[in-house]
């Protein structure tokens, strides 16, 4: 291939094959111990002892097709020599699934090895020189509740700059569907974001991103003149009351410190047609409103017990999908954080309900706000080096308050039940919000049936009773419902 050639793909690959920075950010910010993973665990029933057995090699087998209905199973990134622009899609031309499935067989009973697979599989970076992606399947899994008498928990991890919650949900249900499936359109519109059959050299990338620095730097200079205007309009909203005032910033908790590396995980589960009704009391409320409210009460209940809770509100930082909303995105992920006070000085359950709820809808609508959207899209003006920098620049608290929130709440619903790994049907699946320094403390909500869940991860050093927190969630939730009486 020729400079010339190489050029005319490169140029076509800053509309395709380049990563956006909003997905950049995430390749970005890795560095021992916070890796930005996107877990998923799905619980399938292996009680039937006609099934065939599980294991790597015959899941393999059964995944091989696929993987073919997207390409985000197949294709890997390269980065740019110093990061002088983001990295690349390419089409991983040694791809094997092989290489992304593994096993291992459950030594006792219990939740301790299904723990420690989770906890593995986020203390352990993504393999960035393969496509983003591993599974792996803990067998012979017994004497968990909730979960059958016999089950395969399968732990599927993507790196975050392969999508967020949402994104990894609908890879799962391709991943695990009763049928391969083709590409569909949008998926065989994704393929062409790569190069196909091309694996440029270090020394060609470097000459392109030399090429496009005038480029970058214009988009930059462009980028701060319109994030000047959207400042300007953002202040005019809020002057005329079209614009909620935001909330915080929040008190520095225990909760926001450097994080060990080691994580503990538990899962607490809820009736959904309980949580269902405790909503339908506050006209307006969300599945999320009550989760969060559900956590609000275990934080504070946590803290009073620890002797360690602030004066003041507390925030949760809880993102904001825009996948249903007609913003046309080009980025795997497709969210923005907003900041909602959980009120933990209310007393009454009821009443802190509904100030969540009033707060997070008052938090969308301002994240909503045309203003508040074109101040957002200047990070897509951001050339590759500052982002680094920018990105790596993730520190623990070092003030007395925090401008988000103390701790992550993300809810993503599983809507679809009708899955399965080879023979054995979906019993139960859920999220896990990966933790780091400044947010020790995740909460990840998901529905699946007529169940509830919601994985806590914590790091051990700062909550080592973990059990102790998850009991709370589960007070916490009856004095939410016992408060309807």
């Amino acid at each position: 291939m020729t400079v010339s050639q190489f050029m005319s793909r490169a140029r076509t690959a800053r509309r395709s094959g380049r990563l956006r920075p909003t997905d950049a950010a995430h390749v970005y910010v890795e560095r021992l111990p916070d890796f930005p993973n996107v877990v998923d665990v799905w619980v399938f029933d292996t009680s039937d002892d006609s099934a065939r057995p599980i294991d790597a090699a015959a899941a393999s087998e059964w995944l091989r097709a696929r993987v073919a209905g997207d390409p985000t199973f197949r294709r890997c990134l390269v980065r740019v020599p110093l990061d002088l622009d983001y990295p690349l899609w390419v089409d991983d031309p040694d791809f094997s699934i092989e290489n992304h499935v593994s096993s291992a067989v459950a030594t006792e009973a219990g939740w301790a090895p299904v723990e420690q697979a989770i906890a593995a599989t986020l203390e352990t970076p993504v393999d960035l020189s393969r496509p983003p992606w591993r599974l792996h399947l803990l067998t012979d899994v017994n004497g968990v509740a909730e979960f059958p008498a016999s089950a395969t928990v399968a732990v599927l991890t993507f790196h975050h700059c392969a999508g967020d919650g949402v994104r990894t949900v609908e890879l799962a249900e391709k991943l695990f569907a009763g049928t391969a499936t083709a590409p569909t359109p949008t998926d065989a519109a994704s393929s062409d974001r790569s190069f196909e059959g091309l694996s440029p050299s270090r020394a060609s990338l470097a000459a392109t991103a030399m090429w496009r620095l005038p480029v970058s730097l214009g988009i930059l200079m462009r980028g701060l003149g319109k994030g000047v205007l959207a400042s300007r309009s953002v202040a005019l909203a809020g002057r005329r009351g079209e614009l909620p005032a935001p909330v915080g910033p929040w008190p520095v908790t225990m909760f926001n410190t450097t994080y060990s590396g080691q994580a503990g995980v538990r899962t607490v589960s809820f009736d959904l047609g309980e949580v269902r009704r405790v909503k339908a009391v506050v006209a307006g409320a969300t599945i999320n409103d009550v989760a969060m409210t559900v956590t609000s009460l275990a934080m504070s209940s946590y803290l009073d017990g620890r002797a360690q809770r602030p004066d003041g509100s507390l925030g949760a930082v809880v993102p904001m999908s825009w996948r249903k909303s007609d913003r046309d995105l080009a980025t795997a992920n497709q969210f923005c954080l907003m900041s909602v006070d959980l009120h933990t000085e209310a007393v009454c359950p009821l009443e802190r309900l509904r100030s969540i709820s009033a707060t997070a809808k008052q938090e969308k609508q301002r994240q909503r706000h045309r203003a508040m959207i074109r101040l957002g899209d200047v990070a897509d003006s951001v050339p590759a080096v500052l982002l680094r920098v920018l990105a790596r620049r993730r520190r623990p608290a070092s003030g007395d308050t925090l401008p988000l929130g103390n701790v992550m709440i993300s809810n993503v619903p599983r809507s679809n039940s009708d899955l399965q790994l080879l023979d054995a049907p979906v019993a139960a699946g859920f999220g896990v919000l990966a933790i780091g320094t400044g947010e020790v403390l995740s909460h990840f909500v998901s529905s699946l049936g007529e169940r509830l869940t919601v994985a806590v991860v914590a790091d051990r050093r700062v909550v080592p009773d973990i059990d102790r927190y998850a009991e709370l969630l589960e007070k916490s939730f009856a004095e939410l419902c016992g408060a309807l009486a």
